[in-house]
């Protein structure tokens, strides 16, 4: 029982670390995008981006190193899954998430061909080191993508109170909130599930996937709520492109890791299936409505039942 508690508090402690550094994070990325003119967009694909997948990228390479290629893979698969299916469909519902037609055009399709890539790649059921570089090499091509669209040409400078160094401290302090935040809470979520006696594989594409990606959670919800549903979306496509290209990029060329044929049949296709709805999702009066939240929602429920029905 005292195991429980200590763990309970562990969750609890990790949602007010989550919900602080959101705060901060959006607070300075908002503040730094208005004060030099940049897109909320490309804030949102960068700063906001880099910052909330941190912890995806120290979890996978810690597993990949560990030669737990699974927990490795399954922690890019399911972080992605999530990031669409829970956190959209919850910022949805939160308030419909406008979606400019440079990002329809752009950033989702950029987001579902690297998508489709690692798919192709998994059919070796080896991430080998020299897919890792063509991932990073897709990095690089996204990073140079932001840099020449970073300044909005019909955005103007707005003088705001706050100075640049303030604001650089409130987004490195959020983001650091964010990772310790998302650590105490995986810590408790996942000794809570091994004492529930729920199994490794399942543990990682669903509870490790979702407490690595609480920080796009926190992220996106407070971007929402604070009227900046470009930091919002950013966020998530930024995060998702992160995730494969940089750190599945990083971790084989680092440790190439082997992964379960499940992959093939179950995260990848569900991870692609997500990708592409976003498409027709945001199509309809370019926006994500409210009721297409929902469908995001009730989807990624259904899957995380699905995958602990296959765990019993």
């Amino acid at each position: 029982m005292e195991a429980i508690l200590l763990n309970l508090f562990f969750v609890l402690a990790g949602v007010v670390l989550l919900t602080k550094g959101a705060d901060w994070l959006v607070a300075g990325s908002s503040g730094i995008a208005k004060k030099f003119g940049v897109s909320s967009m490309i804030i949102g694909l960068t700063i906001v981006a880099f910052g909330t997948s941190a912890p995806e990228l120290a979890a996978t390479l810690v597993s990949a190193a560990h030669g737990k290629g699974d927990i490795a893979f399954g922690n890019i698969v399911g972080s992605n899954i999530c990031n669409i299916g829970l956190i959209l469909g919850v910022a949805a519902l939160l308030k419909p998430i406008s979606i400019e037609k440079g990002a329809i055009k752009r950033e989702i399709p950029f987001m579902i061909m690297a998508s489709a890539l690692v798919y192709a790649f998994a059919f070796n059921y080896t991430i080998t080191r020299w897919m890792g570089i063509i991932l990073l090499f897709g990095f690089c091509l996204f990073l140079i993508y932001c840099a020449k669209n970073a300044q909005d040409p019909d955005l103007k400078s707005i003088d705001i109170k706050e100075s640049t160094t303030k604001l650089v401290v409130y987004i490195v302090a959020g983001g650091i909130g964010l990772v310790l935040g998302a650590e105490v809470f995986l810590r408790g979520a996942v000794n809570l599930a091994k004492i529930l006696g729920i199994s490794e594989a399942i543990i990682s594409l669903s509870l490790v996937a979702l407490g690595t990606s609480l920080p796009e959670l926190s992220a996106s919800l407070v971007a929402t709520w604070k009227k900046e549903p470009s930091i919002a979306l950013g966020n998530v496509i930024g995060s998702n492109i992160f995730n494969i290209l940089l750190v599945g990029g990083a971790t084989a060329t680092i440790c190439p890791f082997k992964i379960s044929p499940n992959f093939i049949y179950i995260g990848l296709p569900v991870m692609l299936g997500f990708s592409l709805l976003l498409i027709p999702f945001a199509l309809t009066k370019s926006k994500i409505t409210r009721s297409e939240g929902l469908i995001f929602l009730v989807l990624y429920v259904l899957y995380i039942g699905w995958l602990y029905g296959m765990n019993h």
